[in-house]
Formats: structure tokens, C-alpha cells, sequence
């Protein structure tokens, strides 16, 4: 029994590819002949033009698809024929035709080759599947403790402090605003009380201009001693009790004066901190 290994599968571009049917004189005489006007003979002309070209098309489609297939008979040939020769090779060089029959039974696509690194293309395809689930294992096991350290731990941590600080803050501003509302109402209070003062400061003007004119009539009227007297007595209390009066206000403007300064203070310290 003799093996023999003949390839039937010709070169790539082996392909001969058919040239188009050109349109010969002859024809065109011909169908020239039997028109009977020029624009007959014109859409004939047009009409053989393109059945050439429809021809050409299609036997290009034809050596394109014969292309495409000798490509495919030469791909298989070398993954799965190829890979036999050394032991088609060994067979043939053997002695006897029984060693041929039972050396020819051992081969198999289960031995060969292809067989072989299409097996070793598994395991690795196996050992990358393995190691991409370990590594997405890990990554998930990494977010989950970073979800767990960071996002649950400092971070909310870091939250709650925000939050406390927030809150913090909106008290200061609401005690700022009633202090604001204290000052304003303060201010009021010191205008009212000034204008207060320069109404007891006129008024003690006032009483100066009339002790003033008393003293004048004391001069004018020396003989009526004892009504001028009086008078004088008069004048005098008056202008002393607008004079405590005056001394009173103003104490009690000093003493807001200074509330004021100390609150100022206070808010300022307040801020500082």
C-alpha cells in the first residue's frame, strides 16, 4: 500500500482571468448594415456597449470569487495538511506495507500539530479566564474595602464634621443677625438720647439767657431786693434742676455709651474665634 500526497490545489494567482469579449469591426458593420437610421444605429451601439460591459462585470465577479477560494483551499491546506508531511514522510521511508497500515492508523487530527497547539491554545484560553476572574475577584474585593474604608469611614467621618461645622456656623449666623437686630435698636436709642441732650443743653441755654436777663434786672431794680430775690431763687432752682437733670442724662448716655463699646467688643472677639 502506497501513501502518496499530491496537492491539486494550484499557486495563489494561478487563476487565469478571462479577458473581455471586445466588440469587433465586423459586428459593428454588421448591425450598422441592418439599421435603418442613425439613431437606430445608435442604441444598437449603445446596446452592444453595454452587454460588453455587463459581460466584463461578470467575469470579474467570476475571478474574483475563484480568487477568494484558491485563498481559502491554500489556508486550510497549510493549517491541516502540512502539519502530516513529516509523518507521511516517515511511512514512506519505512520498510514493509504492514508498517504502513498500522503507522497510517496512528495518525489522526488528535496528534497532529495543529491539534496540538490548537490544545495548548485552550489551556492558555482556561489559564487567562482563571486569572481574569482572580483579577476581577480582587479588583471587586478591593473596592469593596475601599467602599468600606473610606466612603463608610473617613469620608463620612469628614461628613459628620462638615455637618457639625454647618451646623455650627448657622447658629453664629442667626446670633449674628439678633445682635445686628440688638445693635440697630441700640443705635436708636443712643439718636433718641441725643437729641434728648441737645433739647436739655438748649434749655440750659435757655435758663443761662434768663438768669442772664434776672441779673439784669437785679442790677436795673436794686430797690425791689426781695421780689428780685425770689426771683433769683427761682431762676437758681430752676438751673439747678436742669442742671441735675442734664448731669442725669448724661450718665445714663455714658452708661449706654459703654454697653455699647463692651457688646462691640464682644462681637468682635465673637468673630475672631
Amino acid at each position: 500500500m502506497s501513501v502518496r500526497v499530491r496537492s491539486r490545489v494550484r499557486p495563489h494567482g494561478a487563476v487565469k482571468h478571462a479577458a473581455s469579449t471586445p466588440l469587433t469591426t465586423s459586428a459593428l458593420s454588421e448591425t450598422a448594415q441592418c439599421s435603418s437610421s442613425p439613431c437606430e444605429d445608435e442604441r444598437a451601439y449603445k446596446e452592444l456597449i453595454r452587454q460588453r460591459d455587463d459581460r466584463h462585470r461578470r467575469i470579474c465577479q467570476k475571478n474574483h470569487a475563484l480568487a477568494e477560494l484558491e485563498r481559502s483551499i491554500l489556508r486550510f491546506y497549510y493549517d491541516h495538511s502540512m502539519c502530516y508531511e513529516k509523518e507521511l514522510r516517515d511511512i514512506l521511508e519505512s520498510a514493509s506495507p504492514l508498517a504502513l497500515d498500522s503507522t497510517a492508523k496512528v495518525l489522526s487530527p488528535g496528534s497532529s500539530e495543529v491539534s496540538r497547539r490548537m490544545r495548548e491554545f485552550r489551556a492558555q484560553e482556561e489559564r487567562q479566564a482563571t486569572e481574569r476572574a482572580a483579577y476581577k475577584d480582587a479588583i471587586v474585593r478591593m473596592e469593596e474595602e475601599y467602599e468600606r474604608t473610606v466612603i463608610h469611614g473617613k469620608l463620612a467621618a469628614q461628613q459628620e464634621v462638615i455637618r457639625l461645622a454647618q451646623s455650627e456656623l448657622h447658629d453664629l449666623n442667626v446670633e449674628l443677625e439678633k445682635q445686628k437686630r440688638i445693635d440697630q435698636n441700640l443705635v436708636s436709642l443712643i439718636d433718641n438720647l441725643e437729641r434728648e441732650l441737645r433739647d436739655l443743653r438748649k434749655e440750659k441755654d435757655n435758663s443761662a439767657q434768663r438768669m442772664a436777663v434776672l441779673e439784669e434786672k437785679k442790677r436795673n431794680q436794686m430797690e425791689n431786693l426781695g421780689n428780685t430775690r425770689l426771683e433769683l431763687q427761682q431762676a437758681h432752682a430752676d438751673a439747678l434742676q436742669a442742671r441735675k437733670e442734664l448731669e442725669r442724662r448724661e450718665a445714663v448716655i455714658g452708661d449706654l455709651q459703654s454697653q455699647i463699646e463692651e457688646h462691640s467688643l464682644r462681637l468682635k472677639r465673637r468673630k475672631l474665634t
